[in-house]
């Protein structure tokens, strides 16, 4: 685990690679291997079929790469890892810039992909080559093992939890999709037999003066929100109590704050939209609103990936937390902030202080729920990539809080979402 911390910085080296889509998949290859050959164990022939099936899904990216695996050093370690899953041969066009290489590891690779069959010492000989990580390392540690004929050490150093992570989220999916399809008949129902009517703003009906007050709390508890996190970072030094005390201080600079008359007026939780009131039938409008938003926010997602694939990857501080982090306890204050501290704090300044500002000011309700949207989706950190699937949340946010008086639906929905998108890519972190 800790030898990557003594491999020298040399260019060329994988860790920064370990993220793509490509080594994604190939974790989740030799993954899925070693759960099978658990669980499938007696029967040879079967476990024979699903390896060729799983196999097969490497076909793309092996044809992608035959040419860049001639010259380019990552194309090569990835390309030589992807064949020798294969059980195929690796030319030795593919093998040379591995063994140009400045890494003795990469070296160790060329051998282990360029041999048909190896010995017991000469796969114990490459395997003290190997360091544990970067994950490419550690997989040709076994492919050696497996060529000198130890048909146990795919399942000695792989668990499958990441293979039985997709499998979770995969049925997952499966079964938000079926719950949206339900949900969309619901609330189109609901509407057409007149049973879902908007109620209006938390507030009411707002004065200019009024909007004047929800944008300087607005700006007060952002301002707060980023003094905060700063202090926190520099008190615990980030990570994980970083989080628990920035979300902590933030939950209660809200409390106090909606205790503070701002112009002179008080402006309260309860009277925001924070009420228990009704909770039931708002509960379930969050819950319906989760299920039809989330298939797409994420369909949006990967359009405004492709769209601007030029930019880096969209990228949150949270997913690096949780990559860093080594179990579930140091998990924990991330999912925690993220599905209860941010929606709470969220909901209330852009839909209850922001959302209903805009409306009296433009006096366009949709356009307003709109704007809100695309607002709360910049200040988010993952960049242009990601703002249109982000801002379908706030919109559908504004939608909740508008038709049914309250912030509650909306905290629901956005609990939910946070809490699924946090817990998925959990499960995709899972060890291979």
């Amino acid at each position: 685990m800790f030898l990557n911390c003594f491999i020298p910085a040399i260019k060329g080296h994988p860790k920064k690679a370990e993220k793509s889509e490509e080594y994604m998949a190939l974790r989740f290859h030799a993954s899925a291997r070693a759960l099978n050959a658990k669980l499938l164990r007696g029967s040879k022939s079967q476990l024979a079929d699903v390896q060729s099936q799983q196999s097969a899904t490497l076909d793309g990216s092996i044809s992608a790469l035959v040419e860049k695996s001639r010259t380019d050093l990552e194309s090569s370690r990835l390309y030589g890892a992807e064949r020798t899953e294969q059980g195929n041969d690796v030319p030795a066009a593919s093998l040379a810039p591995l063994l140009k290489s400045k890494l003795p590891a990469d070296h160790a690779l060329a051998q282990v992909y360029g041999a048909k069959k190896l010995t017991l010492l000469e796969a114990q000989a490459v395997v003290k080559q190997l360091p544990d990580e970067p994950f490419i390392y550690r997989l040709a540690k076994v492919e050696a093992m497996e060529k000198a004929g130890d048909k146990t050490a795919r399942s000695k150093a792989f668990t499958g939890n990441m293979a039985t992570g997709i499998g979770l989220i995969f049925f997952g999916a499966l079964a938000i999709l079926v719950g949206s399809f339900v949900s969309w008949i619901l609330i189109l129902n609901a509407r057409v037999s007149g049973r879902l009517q908007p109620l209006g703003f938390p507030l009411g009906t707002l004065s200019l003066a009024d909007t004047d007050r929800l944008a300087t709390r607005a700006a007060q508890i952002l301002g707060l929100f980023l003094l905060l996190s700063v202090v926190s970072q520099l008190i615990t030094h980030g990570g994980g109590p970083g989080e628990v005390f920035g979300g902590v201080t933030t939950l209660l600079a809200l409390v106090l704050l909606a205790k503070v008359p701002v112009n002179g007026k008080v402006i309260s939780l309860r009277r925001a939209g924070m009420s228990l009131d009704n909770f039931g039938r708002h509960l379930g409008y969050g819950v319906a609103a989760f299920l039809i938003e989330f298939p797409i926010c994420i369909g949006l997602a990967f359009f405004g990936v492709a769209v601007f694939s030029f930019l880096p990857a969209p990228s949150h501080p949270a997913n690096e937390m949780l990559k860093d982090a080594d179990s579930l306890l140091k998990m924990l204050p991330v999912l925690l902030f993220g599905t209860i501290t941010a929606p709470l704090w969220e909901e209330f300044v852009f839909r209850g202080m922001i959302f209903p500002a805009l409306s009296r000011v433009t006096g366009k309700i949709i356009f307003s729920g709109i704007l809100t949207g695309f607002i709360f989706a910049m200040v988010h950190p993952q960049g242009p990539a990601l703002w249109l699937s982000l801002a379908t949340v706030g919109a559908v946010g504004c939608g909740l809080t508008y038709y049914t008086r309250s912030l509650v639906p909306s905290i629901v929905m956005h609990m939910l979402h946070n809490g699924i998108t946090l817990t998925a890519a959990v499960l995709m972190l899972q060890k291979v």
